[in-house]
Parts: C-alpha cells; structure tokens; sequence
C-alpha cells in the first residue's frame, strides 16, 4: 500500500510534461504555422490578383470612355466645319445677291436720268439725286456688315472718287460732290457720324489727288475704306 505522500508523487509525476513526448510536438506546431503562413499569403497572392484585374478591368472601361469621348469631340469638329462651310456658302451667296441688286439699281438710275433731268420740262434732279445717293448710303452700310466684299466696293468708291467733282454726264446739273454733300447734311445724321466723314474724306482724296498715278490715288481709296469699321454679322 501506497502512502498518501507516495500516491502524491505519483500523480505529480504523471502530470509533468516528458520530454520526448515534447521533441514530437514542436515539429508538428512548427508545420502547421509554417502552413498557415503559407496558406495567409496565397489568400494575399489571390486578393491582390483579384485587385489587380478590378484595376485592369477600370482601365478598360476608362480606355474605352476615353474613345468614345474622342470620338464624340471629332463628330462634333466635324459638325462644327460643316456648320462654318454652310455658314460661308450663305454668306457669299448673300454678298452675291446684294452686290447683283446694287449693281441694278445704280444701272436703272444711271440709265433713267434723261427721264428725271429735262431742260423743257419740270426737272425732277432733287428726286434722281435722292436715289443715286440712296443707294450709295445702302451699300455703306450693307459693306458696314459684310454683305458686299470689300474689293468690289473699293472698285465702285473708286469709280466715284474720279468724278466726284463733276456733274453726270457733263449735262447743266450740280456735281456729284455738291448733290451729295445736300444729302448728306439733309438726310442723315450729324458730321460726326462714320458715313459723314468717311464719304467727306472721299472728296478730300478725289480734289488732291487727281493728278495722281492712278495706283496711288486707288491705294488712298482703299486705305479710306479700310477705315470703315465692320460688323460681323451672320447671314439669315
């Protein structure tokens, strides 16, 4: 029979960790958190691969926003070119439109004034001067706003430079110069308007420069022209 001292010492020893049964142990803790570590980074490994293809996915889907995007920007340049294109063909066939309907109307009052200057009968002079500078003031204002190219209103300025001075068709009737500058003073605005001092310099270029070699006394025209400030207009 075991004393009760005995029996004590003999759980105790039962309790106590063996030391060969430790050495088994650790080899086996050591594999199962050298596995986990491994299993921990292959669930890295496939997080971030899973990342990544988000990423690469986003820039396809960005990518593909971006060409659609370039592709909307070069519809609409090209819209907008065709829109100019449209926008100048109007505006040419409008000049082209005015400057026909001027030309007419200067033809029909140059044509008409044997019927308006009568030395036998009542003279309508005042009434055929009206309509000559009518006209003249019309096509300022429609030159004012692009509506007749400037080359060809320089040519019909020019025309009127050179005989401003002098009566149409050498009849017995007030010059050109005179007649105008009645109109000018009766029918529109006061001398400081832009038409008043342009057409006055007109009369300055056409009483100096007579003598003048003809590119000369065109350049002085076309620099008075040049003067003239323009409107940008659209074409209705």
């Amino acid at each position: 029979m075991l004393t009760d001292s005995q029996e004590n010492l003999h759980l105790i020893a039962q309790v106590q960790p063996n030391p060969s049964n430790q050495s088994g142990i650790v080899p086996v803790l050591e594999s199962v958190a050298s596995i986990s570590a491994s299993f921990a980074a292959l669930i890295g490994i496939f997080l971030a691969w899973r990342q990544l293809g988000r990423v690469v996915e986003s820039l396809h889907f960005q990518r593909k926003a971006l060409e659609s995007t370039a592709k909307s920007l070069e519809l609409e340049q090209q819209a907008t070119e065709a829109a100019a294109r449209s926008l100048e063909i109007q505006r040419k066939a409008v000049q082209a439109s005015v400057i026909l309907d001027c030309s007419a109307q200067y033809h029909s009052i140059v044509g008409a004034v044997d019927e308006y200057i009568n030395e036998t009968e009542q003279s309508n002079e005042d009434l055929w001067w009206y309509r000559l500078w009518d006209l003249y003031t019309k096509e300022f204002f429609f030159y004012k706003k692009g509506l007749i190219d400037r080359n060809i209103y320089e040519v019909w300025i020019i025309e009127l430079a050179r005989v401003y001075y002098k009566p149409p068709f050498n009849k017995n009737m007030k010059t050109r110069w005179d007649a105008h500058q009645e109109y000018l003073e009766s029918r529109l605005p006061p001398d400081d308007s832009e038409i008043q001092k342009f057409f006055r310099r007109i009369h300055e270029i056409s009483q100096q420069n007579l003598s003048s070699p003809p590119v000369e006394f065109a350049r002085q025209i076309r620099q008075a022209v040049g003067t003239i400030l323009l409107e940008t207009t659209t074409p209705n």
